[in-house]
């Protein structure tokens, strides 16, 4: 048991907390607005602590959160404690037999009870919104997201700073931008995207993956340079960030880099083996420098891996810890079958790359039927 009057109750917190990233490999920020707490019932504060410790180890071991938050506001003689995260709950988990659609439903419905028992439930508005969002990205329905659109609107409402409110908002409008009709629609939700990752970064600067996601929708909208600044910032914040290489990667091969792409890809993988975008990436640089060898070399994994994914996806859903990698695996497969059945055929294994472009149509890439 915990010592708080040896240790101290802030130390005790924040010691847990790095603790936590260490065994689970993510970030535990402790926000607070004085280094010690004026309470002085040690007893109180000693379940306090337990209580803390239960939740940040249940958002990470089984809310799948990769960043939590635990602010303290010393407004003697109360004491104001805020724990947020940006996983998907328990509920989502405790359903992990069932269906990944069924398991949505059922998690929306458990927080729109408890926005019925308490209306101005910041977190049930922000995890039912967090629920709609991924059963949209899963289902490809635009009206979900657009109702995931209006929880998190609800949330903000409440909260005007709450961080992870605004950044999941902006996924959102990025995740609409693909079904927008034309090309002035699409350029608008992005920039509404683009200003919830400003207000995130604003409230929070050192929030790597926000700096990810804002330099993914500047590369969107065409500025580069200031994409591969924010990519370079996250890698600062955190270097083992691999969606931030892969990203900054796909940034200099569209500026015509590809020995500083594929550098950035290389370092990708090495962090996450599994990235499959970072390999499809790869390979399609590998293509344009006619090292059509290695191309069909990483095509190959990209397939490799979705298989495993796809494997695990129906008969071990808990070995899956970044869902929404999963759901997109499919699209990069679709991919890799196109892209390696034009290598193979320009190589003259025609028959092997006529079966590579039919998986892809099967998969449904958009190109692979011309």
């Amino acid at each position: 048991p915990v010592k708080l009057e040896h240790t101290g109750f802030m130390a005790a917190v924040r010691q847990y907390g790095k603790d936590v990233e260490k065994a689970f490999g993510i970030t535990c920020r402790l926000k607070s607005q004085a280094d010690t707490i004026r309470f002085s019932n040690t007893a109180a504060l000693t379940h306090i602590y337990y209580i803390i410790r239960e939740s940040i180890h249940n958002a990470a071991k089984h809310g799948d959160a990769d960043r939590i938050d635990i602010s303290f506001t010393d407004a003697s003689p109360d004491l104001l404690i805020q724990i947020s995260d940006n996983g998907r709950g328990m509920v989502l988990k405790d359903y992990s037999i069932k269906d990944r659609a069924k398991k949505h439903k059922e998690a929306i419905e458990d927080f729109t009870r408890a926005i019925v028992l308490k209306p101005d439930y910041v977190h049930a508005f922000y995890n039912r919104g967090t629920s709609k969002k991924d059963w949209a990205s899963e289902q490809k329905d635009s009206a979900m997201l657009q109702s995931a659109l209006k929880d998190f609107d609800q949330a903000i409402q409440f909260d005007e700073n709450f961080v992870e409110g605004y950044h999941n908002r902006g996924i959102t409008y990025e995740n609409l931008s693909d079904y927008a009709k034309t090309q002035e629609q699409k350029t608008a939700l992005l920039n509404k995207a683009l200003s919830d990752y400003n207000k995130t970064i604003e409230i929070d600067p050192g929030y790597e993956n926000a700096l990810v996601n804002r330099g993914v929708i500047k590369g969107k909208l065409g500025n580069m340079d200031a994409a591969i600044e924010d990519f370079n910032k996250a890698i600062e914040l955190q270097p083992e960030n691999a969606s931030a290489f892969a990203n900054r990667g796909l940034a200099k091969d569209f500026k015509e880099d590809y020995q500083g792409a594929i550098a950035d890809y290389n370092i990708a993988i090495e962090k996450d083996p599994e990235h499959s975008k970072a390999y499809l990436n790869r390979g399609i640089v590998f293509r344009k420098i006619n090292n059509l060898d290695a191309s069909i070399k990483d095509f190959s994994k990209v397939i490799t891996i979705g298989e495993d994914i796809e494997f695990r996806k129906v008969n071990n859903p808990k070995t899956i810890k970044d869902h929404s990698k999963a759901s997109s695996i499919r699209s990069d497969m679709a991919a890799a079958y196109y892209f390696r059945g034009l290598d193979k055929i320009q190589l003259k294994q025609k028959q092997d790359g006529c079966n590579d472009l039919q998986f892809s149509v099967n998969l449904g890439h958009p190109y692979a039927l011309g």
